[in-house]
């Protein structure tokens, strides 16, 4: 077994990138949230403080877990083993993350269905439909 600092920074620029991804995924979603409400600024208030809030707990998780040990044979960098108090720093992030997604497709639903019942017409395409849809663009 060998300790490298190589291993420590690819290990740190790995959830440096996942905590990028997640925060520009949450930004495209907050807009399109905000845009779906008509730019009500309630609605921009609760995304920012949500935001803020979860984003505060997330980054005291993250920030305030001890370091993965990141050993490996023969020159290769490994899986950093987790110790299970980094691994519930971890859960406690991807929580906030799942919270914030759950509250914005509320968000987008509640908006989805208030405009079809406003309408007072059936639309021609389930909504369901048109929300798969939507949602299938994020993966292209």
């Amino acid at each position: 077994m060998f300790f490298s600092p190589v291993c420590t920074a690819l290990n740190k620029y790995d959830q440096a990138l996942l905590v990028a991804t997640q925060v520009f995924v949450g930004i495209i979603l907050a807009i399109r949230v905000y845009a779906l409400w008509n730019r009500n600024k309630w609605i921009l208030w609760l995304i920012i403080l949500m935001a803020l809030g979860f984003g505060g707990v997330a980054g005291w998780s993250i920030a305030s877990a001890p370091d993965s040990d990141v050993t490996g044979e023969d020159g290769q960098c490994p899986e950093p083993g987790i110790a299970p108090q980094t691994a519930i720093r971890h859960a406690v992030a991807w929580d906030c993350m799942f919270a914030f997604d759950t509250i914005i497709f509320a968000l987008t639903m509640v908006r989805g269905y208030r405009a079809t019942r406003e309408s007072g017409r059936r639309l021609s395409v389930p909504l369901v439909d048109v929300m798969l849809r939507d949602g299938a663009i994020y993966f292209l």
